[in-house]
This record gives structure tokens, C-alpha cells and sequence, in this order.
């Protein structure tokens, strides 16, 4: 069965009524939009009071539930079609994985964030996250280096220097010394 990695989000639980989800709704960030609608138009389906967002990285689905999902919410899929850069609408990836864990067909793993303790102290023995994401930087190949993550995802930056996405590369080389089987 898929495992669909989630964040738990506990401010949802604040709001009571559509007109404070509402006042909520526009202070947040373009991808945070993008959740709660995802979770309005599935809480509307499922009565699902939780509120998860989809965890910096790629799970698995089965191809019934992409099946169940294009026949169910092509509407709501419609948005995505038609925009090539993410925004409050493309709600898709939230649909396909929440739906999945909602009906049954999916396995729900709440990934936690890292603590102070982890980010900001040296403990090597105890140092370990089950998954990171970050930026293009050197904090970032410093934090893969440290946490040895199981899953990671490694964003591009505008702001990246020559020097540093060199030292990327390197990283990732030293740590995938064997392409993949995928790769040409």
C-alpha cells in the first residue's frame, strides 16, 4: 500500500466558521492557499477535521486512485491544466495523496518536523530527521550531511552562486556515485 508522507498543521483547529477560514485563507503564503483549498474541498467530501499538508517529497499512488480521482474532482483538476506555475488553484498533488490515505487505499505517516535541539545543536549521535528539504546552499548540503535524511529534496535558488551549486554537485556525486537505472 502507499505511504503518503504528511505535516500535520495544527492551526486549523483554531478556525470555527467559512468566514474566519476565509480571513485565515489570505494571510497565508501562495502554496499554504493551495493546502487549504485542497483540505476545504476534501473536508467538504470526507468530514476530515485534520488538516495535513503534503510533505516536501514524492510518494507513490496506484493507478485506481489516479482513476477515482480524474473521475471525481475534474473540476477541480481543470485549474491545473491550464497554469504552468503553482498557485492557490492547483490543488492536485494535495487531492491525489489525501484522497488516497481518506478512502483507505493509502497509509497515512506524519513526518515531524525537526526540534530546536536538532536544528541548532551539535548532538551527532542522536542527530537524524526522517526527511529535509532546503534551498540551494551550503546550510543545505551541511544539514543532508549531518541528518543523513531518508528522503530529501534539494530546491533550485535564483540566488545560488557558480561556487555553490558546484559544491552541489559534488555532494550529490559523493553521495550517488552509481547513476540510477532510470538515468540515460
Amino acid at each position: 500500500m502507499p505511504i503518503v508522507r504528511v505535516i500535520s498543521y495544527a492551526n486549523i483547529k483554531k478556525i470555527e466558521s467559512l468566514e474566519q477560514f476565509e480571513e485565515f485563507l489570505i494571510r497565508e503564503p501562495s502554496w499554504m492557499q493551495t493546502n487549504l483549498h485542497a483540505w476545504r474541498l476534501l473536508n467538504a467530501y470526507y468530514q476530515q477535521k485534520d488538516f495535513y499538508v503534503l510533505h516536501h517529497n514524492v510518494d507513490a499512488y496506484t493507478k485506481a486512485d489516479f482513476t477515482y480521482i480524474l473521475n471525481n474532482y475534474a473540476t477541480e483538476l481543470e485549474h491545473t491544466l491550464h497554469s504552468r506555475f503553482r498557485n492557490e488553484n492547483r490543488v492536485a498533488r494535495s487531492i491525489i495523496g489525501l484522497t488516497s490515505v481518506y478512502r483507505g487505499t493509502a497509509i497515512l505517516k506524519v513526518v515531524k518536523k525537526m526540534n530546536f535541539r536538532q536544528k541548532h545543536l551539535y548532538w551527532k549521535k542522536t542527530d537524524h530527521c526522517y526527511s529535509y528539504s532546503g534551498s540551494e546552499n551550503k546550510k543545505t548540503v551541511k544539514y543532508l550531511r549531518r541528518f543523513s535524511p531518508f528522503l530529501f529534496c534539494l530546491n533550485a535558488s535564483n540566488n545560488s552562486t557558480k561556487e555553490t551549486k558546484l559544491k552541489i554537485k559534488n555532494f550529490m556525486q559523493e553521495i550517488f556515485p552509481l547513476p540510477s537505472k532510470f538515468e540515460k
